[in-house]
């Protein structure tokens, strides 16, 4: 079958060519969609290294390094503060901890001190209670009746002493002066010339008195307030003027027998 030819044709031709060229402007706009955005891409780098230039319009990267030397310093110095203050919090806390241990020593020697005290206090008195203890277990004490007889008896024995024979009492007392009892016969030569062992002689010329022949009488009352008629109280002064003046009975016959009197 022929083609047709003429006006007929024409119309066909205008219908084939819409679309393409709607198919060329689809092309096209999606070009420039393209386009547009390879241009936003490649901006945005330069956009960003532009933010980054400095006003003086040098690169941002020496900035950097010196921000991030900065920052190294701030943190470095940071830490030897915190270490600064963690050293001097220790040796804080050192000082205190030693001081309480020094305390806690103190405190615990004054307390061993004072325990020691204590124990020895204690021991010493339970020492002497046990040895009050013993001694009253060895020497106990006593009966009433053993002590009232050995009283009387004592009180029987100065009374007859007191009363008794003078020469006798004399030579009883001679030991309590250390003498032996050879000076005794000296003695009785000498108060035998004075007195005659008489408790009341009484020489008027001179007013001695007593077997003695204490001159005054009243001289013989240092050994006792009975010396006017007590004989062992006369002897005892007697004996005692001797042992001052002489030495010994016989020293004090001696002298009587050169001068008569002694």
């Amino acid at each position: 079958m022929s083609s047709p030819v003429g006006r007929h044709r024409a119309p066909r031709q205008a219908t084939l060519r819409r679309p393409a060229v709607a198919a060329t402007a689809t092309l096209s706009a999606l070009a420039v969609s393209a386009a547009g955005y390879a241009s936003a891409t490649d901006l945005e780098p330069a956009s960003a290294a532009g933010s980054m230039t400095g006003v003086d319009g040098l690169s941002s990267a020496p900035k950097a390094q010196a921000y991030q030397s900065f920052d190294r310093s701030s943190v470095l110095a940071s830490k030897q503060s915190a270490s600064r203050s963690r050293s001097a919090v220790t040796a804080r806390d050192k000082s205190l901890l030693a001081k309480r241990i020094a305390d806690s020593k103190r405190l615990q020697a004054s307390a061993n001190q004072a325990s020691v005290s204590a124990l020895r206090s204690m021991v010493s008195s339970r020492t002497s209670q046990a040895q009050d203890m013993v001694a009253a277990k060895v020497a106990p004490k006593p009966k009433p009746k053993i002590v009232e007889r050995a009283s009387r008896a004592v009180e029987r024995t100065v009374e007859r002493v007191r009363h008794g024979d003078p020469r006798s009492i004399a030579r009883s007392m001679l030991s309590s002066y250390g003498w032996s009892s050879s000076q005794f016969s000296c003695l009785d030569k000498l108060w035998t010339k004075e007195s005659g062992w008489s408790t009341s002689a009484d020489n008027p010329s001179s007013s001695a008195y007593g077997i003695p022949q204490a001159l005054p009488g009243s001289r013989m009352a240092s050994a006792g307030d009975d010396w006017r008629t007590n004989p062992a109280t006369q002897i005892e002064w007697g004996l005692g003027y001797i042992k001052e003046r002489y030495g010994t009975p016989c020293s004090a016959w001696g002298h009587s027998v050169d001068v008569n009197w002694y």
